[in-house]
Formats: C-alpha cells, structure tokens, sequence
C-alpha cells in the first residue's frame, strides 16, 4: 500500500493567491503605476500660470450749482414799503460740475413759504432776468450787471405769490433757457415792484426762497 504524505503541492492558482511569484510581481507593477501616477501628478500641479488686474477705481460724476450770496445771507431784506418801491438784487449762480448737465437750470420756489390768506407775496410784482456781468461785485450788488448782453427775462407780469405757489419743483421751474458747462456763471437779476394797492397797507411776507438746480440724467 502506498503511503501518502502529509502535505500536498500548492497549485500555480493558489501560488498566486496566496502571494507567489506571480501575485508578487502584480503588485510591484500596481505600485510602480500608482507611485508613476502621484509623481505625474504631482508635477503637474507645479506647472501654473496666472495674470491680474488690480488697482480699479470709480468716480461719480460731480454736478453743482454754487452762488456769491456768502452763505445763507437773505438776499431781500425790505422794511417800510410803500406803493410802486422797485428793489432789484444780483446773485451770480456757478456751475461747478464736471460734467454738462442734461438740460437748462431751473429756477423754483416753495409752495409752503406763502399762505392762502392775503400778505404782501400777492402784491409784489415779479420779475427775473439773467446775463452776463463785467464783475460780480458785492454779493447781491446789480452794478455788474450787463443788460444788454445777452439779457434774458424769464419771468415777468406775475406776482411773487404766483411764483412761489407755481414754480415749486425742477420740473415745473422757471426755463432759465442757461445751459452751462463747466465753470459757466451768470448772474440773475430778480427785482419786485410792490403794487399801488392799498390790499397791501401793513402786510408782509418772511421766509420766501429762491432755487436754482440743473440735473444730469
């Protein structure tokens, strides 16, 4: 009878199961693929380029009206008044923008600085011109004012009532028909002429401004 014995040959499969030849050059050339990849890989990502743009700025455009009037000095200051008294008063209007404005200036006042009971705003005739001048002189001094060059009325035959109460915003203001462009002055003569009517006998009328404003759209 034969005897057989203990232990049993390993078959080629198993070999390269269990960690053979063949299992163990697989796994050297596993490695060696993986090890190949990473270096690639990793010498890839030190191949970069890039550019920039740095140092980017915006600015608005400025628009700006200014005026002589040296502050929030009032520009008439009238007392004891009688029938038909004329007083004119000058204000040279700047426009110190840097860009041209889309359209004329206008000139507006505010409804709330007159009542609807009867003052003195009723009976003071109205009248605005606009020009050039030789010199500004004096804040809301006339003496520069060149009537003659230029010269335009643009609001006249109505009273300071009318005015105030009509002409309260940019867009329904008095058309000063003044385009300006950078640096542009005029001066604006505006003078009030008080009725001969005895309606007006002891009135009077404070707080009644003038505005001036151009707009670029």
């Amino acid at each position: 009878m034969t005897q057989k014995h203990g232990r049993h040959r390993m078959t080629t499969d198993q070999r390269g199961l269990n960690g053979g030849p063949i299992a163990v050059a697989a796994a050297l050339a596993a490695g060696l693929l993986i090890s190949g990849f990473t270096v690639w890989t990793a010498s890839s990502a030190a191949f970069t380029g890039s550019t920039d743009n740095t140092t980017n700025e915006w600015h608005a455009a400025k628009v700006a009206l200014t005026d002589n009037d040296g502050g929030a000095t009032a520009m008439f200051n009238q007392t004891l008044m009688t029938p038909l008294t004329s007083v004119s008063k000058c204000i040279v209007v700047t426009y110190s923008g840097d860009v041209a404005p889309t359209g004329n200036v206008m000139l507006y006042g505010l409804a709330s600085s007159v009542s609807t009971t009867p003052n003195l705003a009723q009976y003071l005739n109205l009248t605005v011109q606009v020009g050039d001048y030789s010199s500004a002189g004096a804040a809301f001094d006339c003496s520069g004012f060149d009537p003659l060059n230029a010269a335009t009325t643009i609001s006249t035959g109505t009273t300071l009532y009318t005015f105030q109460t009509t002409k309260t915003t940019f867009a329904n203001g008095v058309d000063t028909t003044w385009h300006p462009a950078a640096g542009d002055s005029k001066m604006f003569k505006i003078t009030t002429v008080l009725q001969d009517n005895n309606a007006a006998n002891d009135k009077d009328i404070t707080g009644v401004p003038f505005t001036w404003e151009v707009q670029r759209s």
